[in-house]
């Protein structure tokens, strides 16, 4: 997960790019773009800075400019106050776009604020509500479509049983239409609840879900 977060957040580098690129006026000065990152993103936050390094060394995608990653870390994501201030202080630097962070709850807030600010914002987490604000594009693949993706394998590979691990509600509500899409006389699931964020996975109980 940590890497698909890293590729997510240069993919997310490289797109803004092109936003600005396409909108760029004959100013010379520096472009500035701000990711927000939690605890112990620190993977996240180095495939931020490696994007930014890979933009500013094509100078196809910047003509005559140069892009200047600002990194807010240590993100207190469960306060949305202190998430709006550290948000607002790059908006006074003059950032042009945001990117993160990875807490769902934390980027569901983000993307409101960006969206009433009328700042692009790149998503690059999950994010189970259907509808999108109009400054905001979510990297992260559609959960629907990832589970299509599931089952067409299992079929495809002819598998007959398998497990599914998870830790928290939410990883299971990704796996839904997976477990929907299944019939008993097609697959045997067994399913497992993981202990949250114990690092150690031998201990996994069957769910009664």
């Amino acid at each position: 997960m940590k890497r698909a977060g890293s590729w997510r957040f240069c993919l997310a580098v490289l797109l803004v790019s092109g936003f600005i690129s396409a909108a760029s006026d004959s100013s010379l000065e520096p472009i500035y773009i701000v990711g927000l990152f939690g605890e112990g993103e620190q993977r996240q936050e180095a495939g931020f800075l490696q994007a930014v390094r890979t933009v500013n060394c094509d100078e196809r995608l910047l003509p005559g400019r140069q892009l200047r990653g600002l990194v807010q870390r240590a993100l207190p994501l469960n306060s949305s106050f202190q998430v709006t201030r550290r948000v607002c202080s790059a908006v006074e630097r003059g950032v042009a776009a945001v990117i993160g962070p990875q807490s769902p709850a934390a980027a569901a807030h983000v993307q409101s604020l960006c969206d009433a600010l009328e700042l692009p914002h790149l998503g690059t987490t999950w994010d189970h509500r259907p509808g999108r604000e109009d400054y905001s594009i979510n990297l992260h693949p559609d959960t629907r479509t990832l589970s299509k993706a599931y089952v067409a394998l299992i079929r495809r590979w002819h598998w007959s049983e398998f497990s599914v691990l998870y830790e928290d509600a939410a990883g299971l509500a990704r796996l839904q239409e997976v477990l929907r899409t299944s019939t008993p006389a097609e697959f045997s699931i067994s399913i497992y609840q993981l202990p949250l964020h114990s690092g150690d996975f031998r201990s996994g109980r069957p769910s009664n879900g």
